[in-house]
């Protein structure tokens, strides 16, 4: 099923942005869920998503487990990790570098993403993309200082090195079930404590945190380590939280009697990035430009820092 589409509108006017408007369409995957058993809403799920197949379907599991009362089931770690891996990387290598002007090592992804798509050493793949790709000893988190990264980092006004690699821990959604506040506020933009969740203060930081996160990843594999998911259920109602590329996922669902699916609900990031300019116009804050061209360039570095998991395009006028 497609993600949907987003389409921002934009008007430099005066020596500045103005008019700025969003309009995400997505598609109602959430409202094919109410009436079917939670078995079938989990061999459901993973199909009707593109992108975060692995993470969809474990925010689901959780949930539906947390509902019904049972344990919640063992993620996919290894799965979930070379998801989010995966995730990251392309956007380090294939989308980033043009942004800013530099090339894209297009050729190095390629070959890496064979190897991943044939489950062949994939550690191995990753540290050597890591090095010839990205310019980065993933051993030790050292950038060269003529690679890759140190050049879109310098390019985006940020230290060229390697940021700590963050906390991939992730809120106790207990305390969201008193259904006051809705749970998918805690995931508002700004209203979150911790800087990890909260959406970076301009496309320089959104930069370094999806290179620590790719680091992060890599060092999980290798390392084998439990992918964060976490849950909570209270009168047939559950909460799923999983970590994505782009930000914490939210499953909500609540069960009939007799153990189907009444209501359930999806929080993306998207969704929530997406929802109003707002978050753009902050990302476009922290890089003012001085003409139109330098603008436009702004406003796709905004876009492509709050990553949304859906085709987008920028409808630009000047006057």
């Amino acid at each position: 099923m497609s993600g949907g589409a987003l389409r921002i509108r934009a008007r430099w006017r005066s020596g500045r942005i103005d008019a700025l408007q969003v309009q995400l369409e997505r598609p109602p995957v959430a409202r094919l869920l109410p009436g079917r058993t939670p078995r079938e809403v989990l061999a459901a799920v993973p199909l009707l998503h593109a992108l975060c197949r692995e993470a969809q379907g474990a925010a689901a599991a959780a949930a539906l487990a947390a509902a019904s009362g049972q344990p919640a089931p063992v993620p996919r770690h290894r799965a979930l990790w070379q998801e989010i891996l995966h995730e990251h990387l392309w956007r380090l290598l294939l989308d980033w570098p043009p942004a800013l002007g530099l090339e894209a090592p297009r050729d190095a992804f390629a070959r890496w993403h064979r190897r991943h798509q044939a489950a062949s050493d994939l550690g191995a793949a990753a540290r050597e993309l890591f090095e010839t790709g990205l310019g980065l000893d993933p051993e030790h988190g050292q950038l060269h200082p003529d690679g890759l990264t140190a050049r879109c980092l310098a390019a985006l006004g940020q230290a060229p090195e390697m940021p700590g690699s963050g906390d991939a821990s992730l809120p106790d959604p207990a305390a969201w079930l008193s259904g006051s506040p809705d749970p998918a506020s805690f995931l508002d933009e700004g209203s979150a404590d911790d800087g990890a969740i909260a959406t970076p203060p301009g496309p320089g930081l959104a930069y370094a945190r999806r290179l620590a996160g790719a680091w992060l990843a890599w060092k999980a594999l290798a390392a084998d380590r439990p992918y964060p998911v976490r849950a909570a259920g209270r009168d047939g109602r559950g909460l799923g939280l999983a970590w994505t590329a782009r930000g914490l996922l939210l499953h909500d669902v609540r069960l009939e009697a007799d153990g189907r699916v009444a209501d359930y609900r999806i929080q993306a990031p998207t969704d929530r990035l997406f929802a109003t300019a707002a978050p753009l116009a902050r990302q476009l804050q922290a890089q003012p430009s001085a003409d139109a061209a330098g603008a436009r360039r702004s406003l796709e570095r905004a876009v492509l820092a709050l990553d949304p998991c859906v085709p987008w395009q920028i409808d630009w006028t000047e006057n």
